[in-house]
């Protein structure tokens, strides 16, 4: 029991020193052992050299040396080449405390009587230690000397500030001690700022009056004292910040000072705190620090999804500058923020049905501020006709996908109650509204399939809820949740509507008509359509040959390659090259209204050409990144020419004006770039048979690079000398005649 009667570190050592002392003196039992003497030599030439070990002639006096073997059996100091220690550092500082006691020296006269080297650094703080554990006038006393005398070192003052800093009960007279730093004018004052940024100190700050007393100062730098202590230290203290800042919210730094605690505050685990943010956002104060505030409130949404739902509507619908408008755009729909981003689809995530309550009514009143168009569905700058997975950029993008999330899992959730969420969206003609009442309706099923038909036999507009390469998709996942559940009479009329429907725009494109219908038939209950319909839906499926219509997809893209690999077509005869010149013969796209990503030559699709020896040319529609000619002549042709140069420049000379020019300007330019041998005839041949064709005059001269050193014939000199001066000028640029000049055959 005695081994564990102790509470702090001294309490230790004094248990330890008792007991090593009542061992060696039994040792030598009937003859005492000098231990207090050993020891009390030791650590005054330890701190006279200001070293921890010290030779063993400091204990040949008195023959010291004999008592001192008998503390080395004991562990209490070791003896080791010629020189004493104590066993532990700890323990010599402890020693010399009890040594330097008897001396009726204070702290500040033990360290003016020396050099003040780092060695003293510990017996300060050892000392100090047993005066705030024994003796807190003494202590506050040294305290206060060694803090404000000039002679004492820096590196000592600091070893006095980390101990006030670590204390878990400061006193306000050691408060004071502090505060009178502060106010004075030493240079270091500031360090004295930074250790009273601890909880410690924030209720003995508090409990003395120091904040209100600051803040109610006037003064600018007391203010700016309380607020940077009390954000820092009292990040569990959010209720008590939150008191202290609450009589200064008219004061003009009242947006700063609350900012910069919420920055240090979770504002998740305070809630009157947050509710002074969330004041002061309503109240248009912190307009232009926004940023601030979402910085600060990284996390909320998945912690306090409510009060960020709160948050969301302080900010878009509550405060004075809510819904302006510039340039047509809602100016809230177009931030960027990170932090607010990633609040929305949090918020809407925790609390969906709270998010869609709160947040839907503002939307529609965004698209009514932002219609664009004169047909229902109506569009709007903002919601319009969304984009399939499109990357959230800002907020629009990221409140509509969070709506559309939000409703799903609030239909999910509470079947019946999601029509009291959505019921408001039924009168609004705006594309988005439509689509985000049938993403929430569909997600409930059963529960209204009967309301659906109802919305769905409104007229035409009705069907239109989808996205931007998928006008109907929305509408479609809507019918294939609840047309099973429909009563046979209400399917009829569902189902007689859609396989008659034909939007205006279909009218005018005879290869797309009846694409919607076939994405919006094939979405019904197989099993229960009429033969009429299924015979329609046979037809259509044919039409466009597939059995469900094609996913919208979003926005794609990435580098246009060639139509055919390099490996392919390093395999090819001259013929080879004939038949996919002649498959890829131009440039540029073919737009098309009913397959909008097909291209012409210079795409590729995936079917096979019907009139080119069998040659495949995959469609665009699943390939849409394949290229025609200039691909296929720019990465490979031309790169298979610098390898056989002598064998393309005869394949140049069989190539007439039916072919793209591209193909020939690749050759040219693969000789000029090639790096092996080659017959400069060939060279010369392919120049004279292209300036016959007349097409490909800039590369001409360019196919000559690598025979700078050779006697070139006079008519190939006569004929660059002739496109150099009479070729017309493919460029013109009055302002910037040198990129004129680089892009023009002459």
């Amino acid at each position: 029991a005695e081994a564990l009667d102790f509470s702090t570190l001294a309490d230790l050592f004094d248990h330890y020193w008792r007991t090593k002392r009542r061992a060696v003196n039994e040792r030598r039992l009937p003859q005492e052992t000098r231990f207090d003497a050993v020891v009390e030599r030791l650590v005054s030439a330890m701190s006279d050299s200001q070293r921890l070990a010290v030779p063993e002639s400091v204990l040949f006096a008195d023959s010291l040396d004999d008592d001192a073997a008998v503390l080395v059996s004991e562990h209490v100091i070791v003896h080791e080449g010629g020189r004493y220690a104590f066993f532990h550092e700890a323990l010599f500082d402890y020693a010399f405390v009890r040594t330097w006691l008897r001396a009726d020296q204070s702290t500040l006269e033990f360290l003016l009587a020396g050099e003040q080297e780092l060695f003293r650094r510990a017996q300060v703080r050892q000392i100090l230690t047993y005066w705030r554990e024994n003796d807190r006038e003494r202590f506050t006393a040294d305290v206060r000397a060694l803090l404000t005398h000039e002679d004492v070192r820096f590196h000592v003052k600091e070893v006095v500030l980390a101990l006030l800093r670590a204390l878990e009960d400061p006193s306000s007279e050691e408060l004071r001690i502090l505060v009178e730093i502060l106010e004075s004018d030493f240079i270091w004052r500031d360090r004295v700022e930074l250790l009273l940024r601890a909880e410690p100190w924030f209720a003995r700050l508090d409990a003395d009056g120091f904040f209100e007393t600051w803040l109610a100062s006037g003064d600018e730098a007391k203010q700016r004292r309380a607020v940077s202590i009390m954000a820092i230290a009292g990040k569990s203290q959010g209720e008590r910040v939150a008191e202290l800042l609450r009589p200064y919210e008219d004061h003009e730094e009242f947006p700063t000072w609350l900012l910069f605690c919420a920055r240090f505050i979770d504002l998740d685990s305070s809630r009157p705190l947050f509710e002074l943010v969330l004041a002061a956002v309503r109240s248009g104060k912190l307009d232009d620090r926004m940023h601030e505030v979402w910085l600060s409130s990284h996390a909320f949404g998945q912690k306090q999804p409510l009060w960020a739902v709160e948050l969301l509507s302080a900010w878009l619908i509550e405060r004075p500058a809510a819904l302006a408008v510039s340039s047509d755009r809602v100016v809230d729909m177009t931030d960027r923020d990170y932090g607010l981003l990633e609040l929305i689809r949090e918020s809407a995530e925790g609390a969906p049905a709270a998010f869609a309550q709160s947040l839907l009514a503002y939307m529609q009143r965004v698209m009514e501020a932002t219609t664009v168009g004169n047909e229902r569905p109506y569009g709007d700058w903002h919601f319009g006709v969304p984009i399939w997975n499109a990357i959230i950029s800002e907020v629009d993008d990221a409140l509509f996908a969070a709506m559309r999330g939000a409703l799903r899992a609030a239909a999910v959730e509470d079947p019946e109650g999601i029509r009291l969420i959505v019921e408001p969206l039924v009168d609004d003609e705006h594309h988005a509204a439509q689509t985000l009442l049938y993403e929430g309706l569909g997600a409930a099923g059963a529960a209204h399939a009967a309301w659906a038909t109802d919305l769905l036999l409104r007229g035409e507009f009705a069907l239109e809820a989808g996205y931007s390469d998928g006008h109907y998709w929305v509408t479609r996942e809507l019918l294939k949740a609840t047309s099973p559940h429909m009563n046979a009479g209400r399917f009829r009329r569902v189902e007689e509507f859609i396989r008659n429907y034909v939007p205006e725009w279909e009218e005018r494109e005879s290869r797309a008509r009846g694409h919607a219908a076939f994405t919006l038939l094939s979405a019904l209950d197989p099993e229960r359509l009429s033969e009429d319909s299924r015979a329609v839906l046979a037809s259509l499926r044919e039409k466009f040959e597939r059995s469900e219509p094609e996913a919208p997809r979003g926005i794609i893209g990435g580098m246009v390659g060639s139509p055919v690999s390099a490996e392919d077509a390093r395999e090819f005869t001259d013929e080879d090259w004939r038949a996919a010149m002649k498959a890829y013969p131009g440039e540029g796209r073919e737009f098309d209204h009913d397959d909008f990503l097909r291209g012409g030559a210079y795409e590729l699709g995936s079917v096979r050409h019907p009139d080119v020896d069998g040659w495949q040319i995959p469609g665009l529609y699943h390939d849409f990144l394949r290229g025609g000619a200039y691909e296929l002549a720019s990465q490979v042709l031309q790169a298979l020419t610098k390898e056989s140069p002598d064998r393309f420049a005869a394949l140049g000379v069989t190539l007439d004006e039916s072919y793209n020019p591209t193909y020939l300007d690749s050759i040219l330019i693969g000789i000029a770039d090639s790096e092996g041998d080659f017959e400069a005839e060939n060279v010369y041949r392919l120049i004279r048979y292209a300036a016959g064709l007349g097409t490909n005059d800039r590369w001409l001269g360019y196919a000559l690079k690598r025979l700078y050193e050779a006697e070139i014939p006079d008519d190939i000199v006569e004929i660059l000398i002739e496109r150099a001066s009479q070729a017309p000028s493919d460029y013109e640029s009055d302002d910037d005649p040198g990129f004129a000049g680089i892009n023009n055959t002459r």
